[in-house]
């Protein structure tokens, strides 16, 4: 139980953003939980963390579709030149 309170402020940023990504094993998600209890700082950064996700996910759905061909075409059209 004691190597759960001990989850440093690294290990808990790599954890909050793993688990953007992945589901966290349960040894995992009560570590950082234990860490964010303590820990004003990583609970700022889950904050902002969770903030710029969103704002990229909106972002992409914002931004215009591109035709990846024609991207291709003119990369190796300039390349060529």
């Amino acid at each position: 139980m004691t190597a759960l309170l001990r989850t440093s402020c690294r290990e808990a940023t790599r954890l909050i953003e793993l688990r953007a990504l992945q589901p966290l094993t349960p040894r995992e998600r009560l570590g950082l939980f234990w860490h964010l209890r303590i820990c004003a700082a990583c609970r700022a950064y889950r904050k902002h963390s969770a903030a710029i996700d969103h704002l990229m996910v909106r972002r992409a759905d914002d931004a215009p579709s591109v035709d990846a061909s024609s991207v291709e075409q003119a990369v190796l059209r300039r390349i060529s030149e």
